[in-house]
C-alpha cells in the first residue's frame, strides 16, 4: 500500500496577489498534505503561473536548477517522497509544459512533457511531448496527463498497454467525468490535481475515492500497490473461496452495473499474481483480448472501418 496527495491551487484566490505571495499559498498547501505522510505528492499545472496573463508565462520558465525545482527537491529528500512536480521547462532551447518526477532523495527520475496543446500553448512557442515510457517507483508503475491530454483517448490506451498502475493527471481544469472513463478504460487509479477544486482519486472502476473542494484543498488516500482488475464472467466463482482463505489481507471491490472487479492485496507477502493462479482467474485485459480473438470477424471488420473513416 502506498500513500498519495494532490493539492488544488485555487487560481481566481491568486489572481490579486503579488508573485511571492502566491508562491507562499502554494507551498503551505504542500506542508499541508506533506502531514499525511505521502509517498507521492501531485501540484496542478503550471500553478505558479496562476493570476498572470497567459501570453506572460515564458517568463516563469526555468531549467531543471531553478527554484521551484531545488526547493521541491529539498522537500522531496527530508520528507522522504515522490513530488510531481509541474513546472515550464526551458529545455535545450525549447520550451515544454512538464511534470517533473523527484524521488525519495529528490532527484529528477522522470519527465513527462503535455503531449496535446492548446491553441495558446502553441502560440506561445511550446513544444509537444514525445516520452511516453512509463516510471517505475518503489510502490507503483507511474504514467501522466496534462489538462488537454485528457481529451484524447489515445494516450490512455497507450498507458493501458505499458501496465500503468497510478495515472497522474496534472491540471488546469477539472476532468470530471473524463477522469473515470479513462480510469476505467486504462484499468489505473487515476490521481488529479487541478485549479479551483473538484481534483479526484479514482479507482479502476471510476469510483473517487476523494474529491477536493473550496474547504478541502488537500486530499490523501492510500492506494494498493498490487492489484488487479476482472470481468465477473468465469471470475465470480471464486470470490467465496478467496475471502475465506484471505480475509482482510484482501479487498474485493465489485462493480455489478459494468461486471467487473477489482480485487487489490493488503499483505505484500500475498501477490495478485499468486492468487490468479491458484483460484484460475482471467484478467480483464486477458479476457477481452481472448473475445477478440473469438470475434475474429468482427474485430477485422471494426478495424477495416475505423482505419477508412473520414476524420471530422
Amino acid at each position: 500500500m502506498y500513500r498519495v496527495s494532490t493539492i488544488t491551487v485555487n487560481a481566481q484566490l491568486l489572481v490579486p496577489m503579488v508573485a511571492p505571495a502566491r508562491e507562499a499559498h502554494v507551498m503551505n498547501l504542500v506542508r499541508e498534505s506533506l502531514a499525511s505522510k505521502p509517498d507521492i505528492i501531485l501540484l496542478p499545472e503550471l500553478c505558479w503561473c496562476y493570476g498572470t496573463d497567459w501570453r506572460r508565462w515564458p517568463e516563469f520558465a526555468e531549467a531543471r536548477d531553478g527554484k521551484h525545482v531545488l526547493a521541491f527537491a529539498g522537500l522531496a529528500k527530508s520528507h522522504s517522497c515522490y513530488i510531481g512536480l509541474p513546472i515550464l521547462e526551458n529545455r535545450n532551447g525549447k520550451l515544454f509544459n512538464t511534470l517533473l518526477l523527484l524521488n525519495r532523495r529528490g532527484k529528477i527520475v522522470w519527465h513527462y512533457d503535455k503531449c496535446f496543446l492548446t491553441t495558446a500553448e502553441i502560440e506561445l512557442g511550446i513544444s509537444p511531448g514525445e516520452q511516453f515510457e512509463p516510471f517505475e517507483t518503489d510502490f507503483t508503475r507511474i504514467g501522466a496527463a496534462i489538462c488537454f491530454d485528457l481529451n484524447f483517448t489515445e494516450l490512455a490506451e497507450l498507458w493501458h498497454r505499458r501496465k500503468v498502475q497510478l495515472m497522474l493527471f496534472s491540471s488546469m481544469f477539472r476532468g470530471g467525468e473524463l477522469l473515470k472513463q479513462w480510469a476505467i478504460s486504462g484499468e489505473f487509479f487515476v490521481a488529479s490535481a487541478a485549479s479551483d477544486e473538484g481534483s479526484q482519486i479514482v479507482t479502476p472502476l471510476g469510483r473517487v475515492l476523494a474529491a477536493s473542494g473550496n474547504y478541502a484543498p488537500v486530499i490523501s488516500r492510500e492506494l494498493p500497490s498490487d492489484f488487479g482488475v476482472f470481468h465477473i464472467d468465469r471470475n465470480n466463482h471464486a470470490w467465496d473461496a478467496i475471502r475465506e482463505k484471505y480475509g482482510a489481507e484482501v479487498n474485493l471491490e465489485i462493480h455489478s452495473p459494468e461486471g467487473r472487479f477489482v480485487l487489490e492485496t493488503r499483505n505484500k507477502n500475498i501477490t495478485i499474481k499468486s492468487i490468479v493462479e491458484q483460484f484460475q482467474l482471467t484478467p480483464l485485459r486477458q479476457y477481452l483480448q481472448a473475445a477478440r480473438e473469438s470475434n475474429l470477424a468482427s474485430t477485422q471488420c471494426l478495424a477495416r472501418l475505423l482505419n477508412r473513416a473520414p476524420k471530422d
